[in-house]
């Protein structure tokens, strides 16, 4: 009789509570924070993000050279402002390859990321929006003053969006099969600004969100552990977006607003039918 009992609690465990808890755990990760605790500093527009005003390029250093000096390309239909998204992503800065010698696969990348903590700019910078480096984000940022967690690497999602793409990139990934892409989604019924990463697995673009991890809740002033997505959640879950703005990699750049840019023939099947749309709509009005 005990034999038996222990079997079917075993059963229970294995087929209805420990699947319960799995589901409940991801449906966390969509509900307390994820991006609409930090609404305001997510909340972009393809000409705000380009504005210097808005963004001080490339943080307090830089590893790669001088942001502020460099041509790139423009973000959104409506700006006048270049912003050097490619410089953000930097697969041959010491800390990144440190970091990917540890590393054996992109599986094992997104795990890295995934524990990475999300601390918004506002908390971090005093700012809207500040992006930083990989290196200024994973080696100073532990020791910024208004870093709630002294001693840690913190950020928001486009420091963690072009961190790892920049470990992907330098664990081997070709730029063609990588990317950073900037948008808008949305979360809890609410629409927001983001920066996530897509990497072509089986000619399927898979979306990897490292900001899916801990966070820190600004409102209670703590910290929120997760543990965050698996690595192919996104192969059978619909990824929440409504608008792409920007592709881009160190590489490579192509402007989904208006199909502009240098990236490759794989990287324009998510926008011809966007741009087909919006080119239908215009003629209708």
């Amino acid at each position: 009789m005990t034999d038996y009992l222990f079997f079917v609690v075993r059963r229970l465990l294995v087929y209805l509570v420990i699947p319960i808890l799995t589901v409940l755990s991801i449906l966390n990760i969509h509900s307390q924070g994820y991006m609409a605790n930090v609404p305001d500093e997510t909340r972009l527009t393809p000409g705000s993000l380009a504005q210097s005003d808005a963004i001080n390029p490339g943080g307090k250093s830089y590893a790669d050279g001088d942001v502020n000096s460099v041509e790139s390309t423009y973000i959104g239909t409506d700006s006048d402002k270049k912003f050097p998204f490619h410089l953000y992503v930097t697969p041959k800065n010491t800390v990144i390859m440190d970091l990917a010698n540890t590393i054996s696969g992109p599986e094992e990348a997104y795990q890295t990321a995934r524990q990475w903590i999300y601390v918004s700019d506002k908390k971090l910078n005093d700012v809207a929006d500040y992006w930083l480096t990989p290196y200024e984000f994973l080696l100073n940022t532990r020791n910024y003053p208004d870093n709630p967690l002294k001693g840690m690497s913190v950020s928001d999602c486009e420091e963690q969006a072009n961190g790892l793409t920049s470990l992907l990139r330098a664990i081997g990934i070709q730029p063609e099969n990588v990317r950073v892409v900037v948008g808008e989604v949305i979360f809890n019924s609410e629409t927001l600004g983001h920066v996530w990463v897509e990497l072509l697995v089986s000619q399927k673009w898979l979306v990897l969100d490292a900001t899916c991890g801990p966070y820190w809740d600004d409102d209670i002033g703590i910290l929120i552990e997760r543990i965050g997505t698996p690595f192919d959640y996104y192969s059978n879950q619909t990824y929440p977006v409504l608008h792409t703005w920007v592709y881009y990699n160190d590489v490579y750049y192509l402007n989904a607003e208006t199909g502009s840019g240098d990236a490759p023939v794989s990287w324009y099947h998510h926008i011809s039918d966007e741009i087909s749309e919006e080119s239908s709509h215009t003629l209708r009005t």
